[in-house]
């Protein structure tokens, strides 16, 4: 069983732990985007909380996934042209490889902080249970 990782997120004040496989400076960088995601949403609108800017972060991400897999499944390099070299061709098949890598990552990260959000929604909601029957 491979090592695993760890990488703190602070988004909007709040800390996230993730754990992963993947190395350590894979795991911050797709941390460093992440988070980076996240605050272009909550500064573009004071309507968004934390919940909906990860939401539409992960859609965001989502997309972009499906988008690069559609290019991917319709891209035609099974054969190399006359025109590309085959050295090119390997090059360009092995950036296509990474990015769907980085994304498939990114995507376990997201995956992880989702579950993160839903169990602390549920402290949150035991927290305003508990809160109210302290008031009664």
């Amino acid at each position: 069983m491979s090592e695993k990782n760890r990488v703190m997120l602070t988004i909007n004040g709040v800390n996230y732990s993730v754990v992963g496989d993947e190395p350590q400076e894979v795991l911050n960088q797709i941390a460093g985007q992440t988070v980076n995601r996240i605050e272009e949403k909550l500064a573009a609108s004071h309507r968004i909380n934390d919940r909906m800017a990860m939401l539409l972060s992960v859609f965001e991400v989502e997309n972009e996934l499906s988008g690069l897999q559609r290019q991917m499944a319709s891209a035609d390099v099974t054969e190399p042209s006359e025109m590309v070299e085959p050295i090119v061709l390997k090059e360009l098949k092995d950036r296509i490889c990474a990015k769907n890598d980085a994304l498939l990552k990114a995507e376990n990260t997201i995956h992880e902080l989702q579950n993160k959000l839903f169990h602390t929604q549920i402290e949150l909601v035991q927290a305003r249970k508990k809160n109210e029957e302290l008031g009664k």
